[in-house]
């Protein structure tokens, strides 16, 4: 005998087709990212900061440096 309380299974249905999809919308939307990600439409950086590119191979001079100058200091070290 049916009350008309009985629970409707539509909308059960469709939540648990929309959790199905859940997955497939995240990676479809990682993968969009990962799109716009490699074929990026940005300035290149000295069109946007002027200075950036020296002060990346400046910085990255001085680490070299002070890399090359540590490693020498433990040589020394423990030559003598």
């Amino acid at each position: 005998m049916s009350t008309g309380h009985e629970p409707q299974q539509q909308p059960q249905q469709r939540d648990e087709a929309t959790h199905r999809d859940e997955p497939k919308q995240r990676a479809e939307e990682a993968r969009n990212n990962l799109d716009k990600a490699i074929r990026a439409e940005d300035q290149p950086i000295e069109n946007r900061a002027p200075g950036a590119p020296f002060a990346i191979v400046g910085l990255a001079y001085l680490v070299v440096l002070a890399l090359a100058l540590l490693t020498i200091a433990i040589l020394l070290y423990w030559i003598w």
